[in-house]
């Protein structure tokens, strides 16, 4: 009887030893089909995001307008931008570059333009101190 269960041990350990790396390998297969399974849903909804966006920007001229001026800083002709910048901001100068964040993302650039600060303080009856608020006022012609 010790025998038979000596017996019956060995082969019970031979076979776990002989199929234990392949089921350690399937279960890590297992998780990377999940994860890609994952990964083409979210591209699937990224996709169809992407493909009703193109299809509004085709069909939707007033959405297209809307999408231009907001990524692109394009204006129409004669228009003015203000730009309201938070107090402590420094204004730049007309000779001056304007940060990174401050230029016109449109490709085609004005022939001309006209630049002015504006500086306006609220004013209140209160004791507070009332923050000042600066506003870059910038006409742009086309060329």
């Amino acid at each position: 009887m010790i025998k038979n269960a000596l017996v019956l041990f060995i082969t019970c350990a031979v076979v776990f030893v002989l199929f234990l790396p392949s089921y350690i390998k399937m279960q890590e297969m297992n998780e990377r089909n999940n994860a890609y399974q994952r990964q083409i849903k979210d591209l699937t909804l990224e996709n169809a995001k992407l493909s009703e966006e193109r299809r509004r920007l085709i069909d939707d001229p007033e959405y297209l307008e809307r999408v231009a001026r907001r990524k692109f800083g394009i204006i129409k002709e004669g228009e003015t931008i203000y730009k309201i910048l938070p107090s402590g901001t420094p204004v730049t100068k007309k000779h001056e570059e304007p940060d990174a964040d401050d230029k016109p993302k449109a490709t085609v650039k004005p022939a001309a333009s006209k630049s002015k600060t504006v500086k306006k303080t609220a004013g209140s009856t209160s004791k507070k101190a009332t923050p000042k608020t600066t506003v870059k006022k910038t006409d742009v012609k086309k060329p």
